[in-house]
């Protein structure tokens, strides 16, 4: 069985996020393969009201974490902070950008394709 840690690192991406969090946690809770997962979305110190945005969600749902960064610290930065909070028992990353470009579904997909092995995935 999988636990996954999805890392969605995010500036100014409130708007987004209101989409893309309910389809991650969607299509992560009908995988069979999947036993427990978190989402944790990187703050890089939006102004949109993104970190509002997170901590409301995460009031209503225990699988959603946020990191928020006082200062802009670039998307490669935000990722490193999102994989060291990540929580250790997930041994599987994913990335994937707020922006909601990728499908979330790709991330069932990828998972079924995966060997057992394998704990990184970046769309």
């Amino acid at each position: 069985m999988i636990n996954i840690s999805v890392l969605l690192p995010a500036f100014n991406e409130s708007e987004n996020l209101k989409k893309l969090i309910p389809s991650i946690f969607k299509n992560l809770k009908k995988n069979k393969k999947i036993n427990s997962f978190e989402i944790i979305v990187i703050n890089d110190s939006s102004t949109d009201g993104t970190e509002d945005l997170i901590k409301n969600l995460n009031k209503k749902n225990k699988y959603i974490k946020s990191i928020n960064l006082k200062k802009n610290i670039g998307k490669a930065y935000g990722i490193d902070y999102g994989i060291k909070y990540s929580r250790k028992k997930f041994n599987w990353i994913c990335i994937i950008d707020a922006d909601n470009q990728y499908n979330p579904i790709y991330i069932n997909k990828i998972i079924n394709f995966i060997k057992k092995d394998s704990f990184f995935i970046n769309t």
